[in-house]
Parts: C-alpha cells; sequence; structure tokens
C-alpha cells in the first residue's frame, strides 16, 4: 500500500510538470496510430484460413499441467488441477487428448493427487467425447457435450471437443479484437443438434496471422449472447506458441472458469494405447522440465 502511495505521488509531480510547460505545447495534437487491420478475404481464402485451423497441431507428442479456477459471480469458486496429454495421428488427421482432472496436491502429502475424472477427447472428420469414473468408461452422447465437465465448471465438453471446425459457415469479415487483426466467421451448427440446450450460431475470431482462435460467441435463436471463451495471454517458447489464460464464461449467470498452462513439455512420446478408451487412464509421466516459466 505504501507503494502505491509513492508512485501516486511521483504521478503527481510529473502531472504537475507537464501542467507548468508553455501552453504550446500542451495544445500539440495526439499521435493518432493507426491500428493494424486485416485485409478482407475472399471465398478461397477464408477457406483457406479454416482449413489452417482445423488442421493446426504440434508437431510432438506434448504434456500439459493446468490449473482449472472457477469464477462465481458473487461467490467462493473453487480450484482444481490437471494434465492434458496431447497427440496427433497424421494418417487419419485425428486430434488425441487424454485429460485427468486431479484433486489437489497436498504439500504434506507424497503420494500423488487422485483423480476425479478422466476425459478422452478424438477430435477430426469423426469425432467422440469418453470420460471415466473410478472404473466406469461413458461414450457421451451428443446432447450431452453443452453439459459442464464438473458440476462447478463453466468448461464443457463442446469447449474441449470444438466441434464447430466442421460446421457450415458464413465468413463475416475482417475485424479487430484488442488491437489485433482477426477474421470472424459465423459458424451454424447441424440442423437440430443443439436446439435444446439453445445454441443457435458461434462467432468465431481467428488470429489474422497464425488462424488461432482467440474467442468465440455463442447466441440463441433469440441473438442473446450466451456463452464466450477468450484467450488472455499466449507465451511464445522455443517457436511454439501455448497458450497461457483461457476463460470461458457464461454470459447468463456472469460466472466463468479459468484455465491457466502451468507447465508445459513439449517432446514427449506416447504409446497410442494412452488414447484408447480401455486404456486412456494408464499412469501418466510428470513434467519434469518446462518450457514455460511456471506460475
Amino acid at each position: 500500500m505504501t507503494s502505491f502511495f509513492k508512485q501516486s505521488a511521483v504521478w503527481g509531480l510529473l502531472l504537475l510538470l507537464i501542467l507548468q510547460l508553455s501552453p504550446s505545447l500542451i495544445a500539440q495534437p495526439r499521435i493518432q496510430h493507426r491500428l493494424p487491420e486485416a485485409d478482407r478475404l475472399d471465398t478461397d481464402e477464408a477457406a483457406e484460413v479454416l482449413a489452417r485451423f482445423r488442421s493446426y497441431t504440434y508437431d510432438t507428442d506434448h504434456l500439459l499441467r493446468f490449473r482449472l479456477k472457477h469464477l462465481p459471480f458473487r461467490a467462493r469458486g473453487n480450484t482444481y488441477h490437471g494434465f492434458l496429454m496431447g497427440s496427433f495421428d497424421p494418417n487419419t488427421l485425428t486430434h488425441l487428448q487424454r485429460i485427468t482432472i486431479e484433486t489437489p496436491r497436498s504439500a504434506f502429502r507424497e503420494d500423488p493427487a487422485s483423480p476425479i475424472k478422466e476425459i478422452l477427447i478424438i477430435r477430426g472428420f469423426e469425432y467422440a467425447v469418453y470420460t471415466k469414473v473410478g472404473e466406469e468408461v461413458t461414450l457421451l452422447d451428443e446432447s450431452e457435450y453443452l453439459t459442464p465437465i464438473l458440476e462447478d465448471l463453466e468448461i464443457t465438453y463442446f469447449d474441449l471437443l470444438i466441434p464447430f471446425l466442421y460446421w457450415n459457415y458464413e465468413y463475416s469479415g475482417p475485424s479487430q479484437l484488442k488491437a489485433r487483426p482477426i477474421q470472424t466467421f459465423t459458424m451454424f451448427p447441424p440442423k437440430g443438434q443443439y436446439s435444446a440446450s439453445g445454441l443457435d450460431r458461434l462467432i468465431i475470431s481467428l488470429d489474422d496471422e497464425a488462424s488461432g482462435l482467440l474467442r468465440y460467441q455463442a447466441y440463441d435463436a433469440e441473438e442473446t449472447l450466451i456463452r464466450t471463451m477468450e484467450l488472455l495471454s499466449i507465451q511464445q517458447s522455443d517457436g511454439l506458441a501455448i497458450p497461457r489464460r483461457i476463460d470461458y464464461k457464461n454470459q447468463l449467470t456472469r460466472d466463468k472458469t479459468r484455465i491457466e498452462i502451468i507447465a508445459a513439455s513439449m517432446d514427449e512420446n506416447f504409446s497410442k494405447d494412452a488414447f484408447q478408451p480401455d486404456t486412456f487412464a494408464a499412469s501418466t509421466p510428470d513434467i519434469t522440465s518446462s518450457i514455460l516459466d511456471v506460475f
């Protein structure tokens, strides 16, 4: 608090000095910096941007450790920990992810944290979501994709699967998001598939340069914004772009869940058995060397 007041005093003195300068200096017009703009794409270029987004992957298997913070609008939230194992099958162009949500690790115990839930994501032209709680493995029906992965979280299976990659779309044009040039697309779900949950369409914002997903906004048929996902920060390390913080927000209740990547190993070599429904809950290697600054 003392540091804050010291900083305020310094800024106050600087402001006083500025006001004592000549009026002609103060009256100089402010320089208007032009924000970068994206070019409008034609039909083929828009399709190419979406194709890059669909095919983006890391070249090697990877292991990410994360923290999940549930941040209710007017209540105390919970924090979970976990890890994500990722791989890509170039033969079938399928993304594979195995996610484990754990009980918090204790500083006073040497035994590892116990998993609350295991989730297996298979994402491609054909996709599926499996869960494992205890010894029970379940293949989720598509009607369950928009349910939270845990009751007190805002992240859904839909957020992990991102099935809208392959939906019909309309190119909406270039725009800006926090001064970044972006390209926007409106994605339409298969008719009737998510009507029971109120989802009518999504507007996705892709980085103009890298075609990565920066935000999506979910609307119902009455044009009400119901859910959002937004990438808050990203870190470049060894030529790789790794997300650090992502918010998933229920716009109706104003509750949100934040995922923070706290460590990453990007040079793993997993057995394909780790991504099979009957074996995906096998033991997972820990991260001994992270390319990220652990926080």
